[in-house]
């Protein structure tokens, strides 16, 4: 048997699904607990014990770590939390003449759970808005603070990795997708169509290799049921 430890690679995750449609979005449903659990296996069988574990402070976050109980304690960083999508919403519906939107019909907008495909639809023409500094939402600031702020980890997993030292980071998809453009160096309109495309609990990994990052898996979800797989 090859006592070869693996290429160490920056395993992103997002979180699993929260609680859409009810009064704090921001904690794991009960499917989001079983695809945590189903992707605790997934890991405990492909990343090392000692590999560094990184997430965002938010409570989706916390929880969806805590189910994968991995031995080593997680650096907490801010800096990879989600934008906020409702005051983005909010900001597009808003602004939608001068923009040129058509945003969804109010019944869609008032049940995100019934109308999730209207608003996956939607949403990317919301985010190009917002990365052309053309739609204003003072909760999230500029798509270019947002932009810099989830790119500073960066240096420091380069770091980890090229010490030998495999990383997990489990976050969002705004934060998943972006992150991956800047390294993978694809542009703004494959950003967007992955955000939305992410599943909960899905898996992506980048390797540092011969001085480029290299994508070995994008929104992998096999360690998934069918049921389980889902994007809000």
């Amino acid at each position: 048997m090859s006592n070869t430890r693996p290429n160490p690679r920056l395993t992103l995750v997002r979180h699993g699904q929260a609680s859409l449609g009810s009064a704090d979005y921001d904690q794991l449903s009960p499917m989001g607990q079983q695809q945590s659990l189903a992707l605790a296996e997934r890991l405990a069988a492909e990343l090392e014990d000692d590999a560094a574990n990184w997430r965002g402070s938010l409570k989706r976050h916390a929880q969806t770590l805590e189910h994968l109980n991995r031995p080593r304690q997680a650096e907490v960083e801010p800096a990879l939390n989600e934008y906020a999508v409702d005051h983005l919403v909010q900001a597009a519906v808003a602004q939608a003449h001068s923009l040129g939107l058509t945003p969804p019909d109010v019944a869609a907008l008032a049940d995100p759970v019934q109308f999730l495909q209207v608003f996956l639809d939607w949403f990317p023409d919301v985010l190009s808005c917002w990365q052309q500094a053309r739609l204003i939402d003072a909760h999230n600031g500029t798509w270019t603070d947002f932009h810099q702020r989830v790119r500073s980890p960066i240096p420091r997993w380069q770091q980890q990795l090229q010490g030998g030292q495999s990383v997990l980071v489990v976050t969002s998809a705004g934060v998943i997708s972006t992150v991956l453009a800047e390294l993978l160096g694809e542009d703004l309109a494959w950003q967007r169509q992955t955000n939305v495309d992410l599943y909960n609990a899905s898996v992506s990994i980048v390797e540092w290799h011969q001085s480029r990052w290299q994508l070995c898996q994008l929104n992998c979800t096999a360690h998934l049921s069918a049921n389980q797989r889902t994007m809000a």
